[in-house]
């Protein structure tokens, strides 16, 4: 009995370690699970935006700094225009200041038939090493004709 007794709390203890650490050990050491974060943007029905940016807050306090060992950020975005013949411009700006977040602007002009997720280059290194409230603007290059945005996504990746 005292055998069993202590062969359970040997297994007790060795599952809180392992459900603790995840996987594969601790976080960030070789756990694929820890290799992409993805935040989301839930963007839903922030269409019309015609010539004039349409602007809003995407994510409160964010900071990249908070995640660790993470070397590559980009932005997607689902979006269309109903007329191929203009652009829909898209990025990401600190809502705070209104400074553009460098290359993270993406240009399309994807119709509703072949609408899709589109993404931005790798922005890690234009985001600020601060906290910043992240927004989203986007318009559309023809004043007569609306760009259409669905939900976004930060994909953070870590080495």
């Amino acid at each position: 009995m005292r055998k069993l007794f202590i062969l359970l709390i040997t297994i007790t203890f060795y599952c809180a370690i392992v459900s603790c650490q995840g996987p594969s050990g601790p976080a960030g050491k070789d756990n694929p699970y820890d290799k992409q974060v993805s935040l989301t943007m839930d963007l839903q029905g922030r269409d019309g935006a015609y010539d004039q940016w349409h602007s809003f807050i995407a994510i409160l306090k964010f900071d990249k700094r908070n995640y660790i060992g993470v070397d590559s950020i980009v932005f997607s975005v689902f979006t269309y225009v109903t007329d191929t013949t203009y652009n829909h411009i898209i990025e990401l700006f600190d809502y705070d200041t209104g400074d553009s977040i460098p290359n993270s602007r993406i240009i399309t002009n994807i119709d509703l038939k072949h609408a899709k997720y589109v993404e931005s280059v790798n922005i890690f290194k234009y985001l600020p090493d601060k906290e910043i409230t992240l927004g989203i603007r986007h318009k559309s290059s023809d004043p007569k004709n609306s760009a259409v945005i669905g939900n976004g996504y930060l994909f953070m990746f870590r080495k």
